[in-house]
């Protein structure tokens, strides 16, 4: 059955791993314009799961991605915490783009909070806790659009720029079937991860279908081309993941071009949203 990630406050609905599981911590990648994408990437969390520590930080209350989803032992990062519900990244110093029903209304906007860069720069770090110089929260929804089988995007003002890390390039033309891509955001809410595929069908009017490997959260994330780092499209649908064995979840496996297939929405409603309306 064909499925995409919910929106808050409905549970995460996981996509599905193709070939090899290649999805790597920021720490893994050597590439540092990757790297840079990676901090302009926001993990999207209920604003209710963050708590003030102090004047400087909050902590991320949130369930293992194992708990959350009874996943097998054998199953990676299990042990890291599913915080968030949903990824996206920024396109202007204010402004971030996600998929649409990732933020169905102003009330969700209102709702959400937006944590920058939550992921491992180094092996061994400890994510319970973010810096509040990191967190931001929606001032608006610029433009949104949520279609199942079509567009899928929003645009958000945020509360403040993020002037600590850049803004991502956004293509004009559209990638090649066959085509290398990068995706980076968080599966299942968990820390960033970076994934890559490439383009299988460029056939459809409002989005591209691709074999990257993804899960629930990763919807609202930046595919971008591999060879010039220009985002493509957001990632918004996908197969659905999970079986069961044993009493416990495991990862449904496809080979790279078997399966339904991963849709990102074009980059292009994107950058007609922020010409339009982004003033």
């Amino acid at each position: 059955m064909i499925q995409a990630a919910h929106a808050a406050p409905m549970p995460i609905t996981p996509k599905v791993i193709y070939g090899d599981d290649d999805r790597r911590e920021i720490f893994e990648i050597e590439d540092l314009q990757v790297r840079d994408i990676a901090r302009s990437t926001a993990l999207l969390i209920h604003s209710s799961s963050l708590h003030e520590v102090n004047s400087e930080e909050f902590s991320v209350s949130a369930s293992t991605f194992g708990e959350e989803f009874n996943l097998c032992a054998e199953e990676p990062y299990r042990e890291q915490l599913s915080a968030g519900f949903c990824s996206g990244f920024l396109v202007a110093p204010n402004k971030l783009a996600t998929a649409g029903h990732c933020i169905t209304s102003q009330a969700s906007c209102d709702d959400t909070s937006f944590v920058m860069g939550y992921g491992y720069e180094q092996g061994g770090e400890d994510l319970r806790n973010v810096n509040k110089s990191v967190v931001y929260s929606c001032k608006r929804i610029i433009a949104r659009t949520e279609t199942r089988a079509g567009a899928d995007y929003a645009v958000v003002e945020l509360d403040r720029p993020a002037l600590d890390r850049q803004p991502l390039r956004l293509a004009i033309d559209a990638p090649q079937i066959g085509e290398a891509l990068t995706v980076i955001g968080h599966p299942a809410g968990i820390p960033t991860k970076v994934g890559t595929g490439h383009v299988r069908s460029n056939t459809p009017r409002d989005y591209i279908l691709t074999n990257l490997d993804t899960y629930g959260g990763n919807s609202g994330s930046a595919v971008f081309r591999s060879s010039d780092r220009s985002v493509v499209g957001i990632l918004v649908r996908g197969e659905t993941d999970y079986a069961y064995r044993a009493g416990c979840r495991v990862s449904n496996r496809c080979t790279n071009e078997s399966c339904r297939g991963e849709d990102v929405t074009r980059i292009g409603f994107v950058r007609q949203a922020l010409n339009e309306k982004g003033n």
